[in-house]
């Protein structure tokens, strides 16, 4: 078994009992094996090939992932995706901010769900498809909430999203929210045996398992971003009820163990009393004890906002290079007059000058050179006075100039 196999089997073995399987996502990436990234969703793409392509370089069915990875310690994000083909090779785009992933730059991804996504409030969408088009197809994705959007609205010449001959099915088969929903359902399975020997007090020690198994073992260190501090997954984690229910059912499954082997002779009767006093704990100090590892790991997410947040793309009027905001339109206002300036500038002149060819007058030729010194001044400083204004608009918050954010 070679080292890159052990490392998997190990941490295999943890995501047994978290619940967060990494391996969910079939292509590989540098990223997850140096713990630089977490995957957050997966889609699997089932494709069907027809005619000559049946029996040339597609197989006559071929399963294709996309998956989405949240960089660790940035606010950016990555997708990479396969092709259809027999021999599958890889598209990737980002890391990049959510807005500059979900735009139509470069390798085009289409978000049809909705508002732009941000650090905040991102989700998995629904579903994910990779353009089918025989044409030109494989170098464009597609993400939708309805199974409408992308097969309906983003389609077109060339491009092909979830429907067609070809098409036979997509799947969203890793979401980071239900591996946080079965992290709570498990909290406890996994420390059963510890805390049946007494080797670990629910009471007590909760608080920093929780924190440990988010923090070291599965963030690698890194805060919890605030897209999963704010999912409603998160939320579910420290429901009382729930986490109330769970210890019950790890308590049960102890003490029916407990039971068995103490009939079968494995135990004794002492150590068997023992086992049910390790279990005879108040539930709701339990309870209170996991909510305090959670609500710890929110503290440290929210004293560190700023940074995850995307501070660039966030504006009154939005982005300058985004058709859909305010501020493209302003921005384009701005550049008009810049090049209307010169246009302008060049046409006075001119009929400066054929004055000028008309009349052999010294004071008419010396007045024209200083009216075009003049107006050559304001031309320059109309150029650049649009750089200047919405350098300050973005120092204001007003507009962004970052050329990643909202690139269409």
């Amino acid at each position: 078994m070679n080292l890159k196999a052990i490392r998997y089997l190990t941490f295999a073995l943890f995501l047994l009992f978290l619940g967060m399987s990494h391996g969910e996502a079939i292509i590989d990436d540098d990223c997850v094996a140096n713990n630089t990234c977490i995957v957050v969703c997966n889609y699997v793409n089932s494709y069907k090939a027809s005619g000559s392509h049946a029996t040339g370089y597609q197989q006559p069915t071929s399963y294709r992932d996309i998956t989405i990875y949240y960089m660790l310690g940035t606010n950016e994000f990555k997708v990479k995706w396969q092709t259809t083909h027999t021999e599958p090779s890889t598209y990737e785009k980002g890391p990049g901010t959510l807005r500059y992933i979900f735009s139509n730059d470069d390798n085009n991804i289409y978000g049809g769900y909705g508002q732009s996504p941000s650090i905040d409030t991102f989700v998995c969408p629904a579903n994910g498809y990779l353009d089918m088009n025989s044409f030109n197809g494989n170098n464009e994705l597609c993400f939708d909430m309805d199974g409408v959007a992308c097969s309906e609205d983003n389609s077109g010449f060339g491009t092909t999203f979830g429907k067609g001959n070809s098409f036979i099915s997509q799947e969203k088969n890793y979401d980071f929210e239900d591996q946080i929903r079965n992290y709570r359902d498990n909290i406890f399975s996994d420390i059963i045996n510890e805390i049946s020997s007494g080797e670990f007090d629910p009471e007590t020690n909760m608080e920093e398992k929780v924190i440990n198994d988010f923090q070291t073992n599965f963030l690698y260190g890194y805060d919890v971003p605030p897209f999963i501090i704010n999912s409603a997954a998160y939320a579910y984690l420290t429901e009382v009820e729930e986490l109330q229910s769970a210890y019950n059912e790890a308590r049960d499954e102890a003490l029916a163990n407990a039971e068995e082997d103490l009939a079968a002779g494995v135990i004794t009767q002492e150590e068997y009393d023992e086992i049910v006093a390790n279990w005879d704990n108040d539930v709701n100090a339990v309870v209170e004890n996991v909510q305090a590892g959670f609500e710890k790991l929110g503290v440290a997410s929210s004293a560190n906002l700023d940074f995850y947040t995307d501070t660039s793309c966030e504006s009154y009027l939005g982005v300058i290079t985004d058709h859909n905001d305010p501020a493209y339109y302003l921005n384009f206002v701005f550049q008009l007059m810049k090049y209307a300036a010169i246009v302008l500038l060049l046409v006075l002149t001119t009929v400066d000058v054929i004055k000028t060819m008309s009349t052999k007058t010294d004071d008419l030729k010396d007045k024209v050179i200083k009216k075009v010194v003049k107006r050559f001044i304001i031309v320059v400083i109309i150029f650049f006075l649009p750089e200047l204004v919405n350098f300050i608009l973005d120092l204001l918050g007003i507009i962004s100039t970052d050329p990643t954010c909202g690139i269409s």
